[in-house]
């Protein structure tokens, strides 16, 4: 057994090293880019402190940011494939291992219990007994007592039949199940995916095993997902999960919500404020589709389709001079809510 589990360790480290090698340069040139682009916004920053009337050149550098931008989601998106299908490896290894450990498990109580036996046997051996052959209050059994010497008695109660026992435990599996599935009916799935957000070990988990893990998809699912991705250019995961019939836009949007640990809002349930929205103009708020909606001393709350785009959050804060707190809300949402509070300027 020991050497099946070498074997399987063997096989499997080739491809890990492989896909840890392309995740690393992906994450490299990734990094670089971004470097990139954070120089950009110093020199950026620096214009508009400096020389706030060179305009046509702060729009020529925000198109080269932008194009660094979108570099760098490419990149990004390569990354996030090879590291899901590094996921979907280390899950199959993960169940391998656990399959491995029972076989160990059962192996060594088979043993311990085969010892027992023997010892057992020699222990009683050349006495007869009677033995109970169903459950019940116990009997006491002698042995054989041919000379006349005097015997001790050795009492035995036989365990529950086996059958019994299975049905308790497939009684209480059902019970437990059926207590967990209540449980889980009365929390949402945003709020399912909030909790899961984070793995065991504090890292954020990407968007499919997110879903995977708040039973929204399943596995076979996310890997149609991810295959059906590397045939097309520039696509989120969400938008294929959406084009699929697996999920809808709002639900990937409170994905993101969870996993980028900010807020999601619905449009539809909040009252916008006509003082947020004179803070942003409309030509922004169409650049980087997004809407202002809550305004406080020294911050505002923009829905946003892309919260974590850098250069949005920083063209905002520049025209605003406040801090920019983005939430995560649908673009179809936005899309519908910008001509009805810019209207006619959009």
């Amino acid at each position: 057994m020991a050497e099946d589990r070498d074997d399987i360790y063997q096989a499997l480290e080739a491809p890990i090293a492989t896909w840890n090698h392309q995740a690393e340069s992906g994450m490299a040139a990734l990094q670089e880019a971004l470097d990139l682009l954070e120089a950009h916004l110093e020199t950026l920053r620096n214009l508009s402190q400096s020389r706030p009337t060179v305009a046509p050149s702060l729009v020529q550098a925000r198109l080269k940011m932008r194009a660094l931008q979108q570099s760098a989601e490419e990149r990004q998106a390569t990354v996030a494939v090879t590291c899901s299908q590094i996921e979907a490896l280390s899950m199959e290894l993960s169940t391998l291992q656990e399959a491995l450990a029972t076989l160990t498990h059962h192996a060594a109580t088979t043993e311990v219990l085969t010892q027992r036996l023997y010892q057992r046997l020699e222990s009683i051996q050349g006495k007869n007994f009677r033995i109970q052959q169903e459950p019940g209050p116990p009997i006491d059994a002698y042995t054989d007592n041919p000379e006349g010497k005097d015997v001790q008695p050795i009492t035995y109660r036989m365990p529950e039949h086996p059958s019994a026992m299975r049905k308790h435990r497939e009684e209480l599996a059902k019970t437990s199940q059926e207590l967990f599935s209540a449980l889980e009916r009365r929390q949402s799935p945003y709020e399912r995916m909030k909790k899961l957000a984070e793995d065991t070990q504090g890292k954020r988990l990407p968007l499919g095993m997110l879903l995977v893990h708040a039973r929204i998809i399943s596995e076979r699912e996310l890997e149609n997902a991810l295959q059906k991705q590397q045939t097309v250019w520039n696509r989120h995961l969400g938008q294929i999960l959406i084009e699929m019939g697996l999920a809808d836009a709002p639900l990937i949007a409170q994905a993101i919500a969870a996993q980028s640990r900010l807020p999601y809002v619905d449009l539809s349930d909040v009252t916008i404020s006509p003082e947020a929205v004179a803070l942003i103009p409309p030509h922004l708020a169409q650049l980087h589709r997004c809407i202002p909606f809550r305004t406080d001393s020294g911050s505002v709350d923009v829905a946003m389709a892309n919260p974590l785009d850098l250069i949005a959050l920083e063209d905002l804060e520049i025209i605003t001079g406040l801090l920019v707190r983005p939430h995560v809300a649908t673009e179809a949402a936005i899309q519908e809510a910008l001509p009805q509070y810019y209207a006619p300027r959009i």
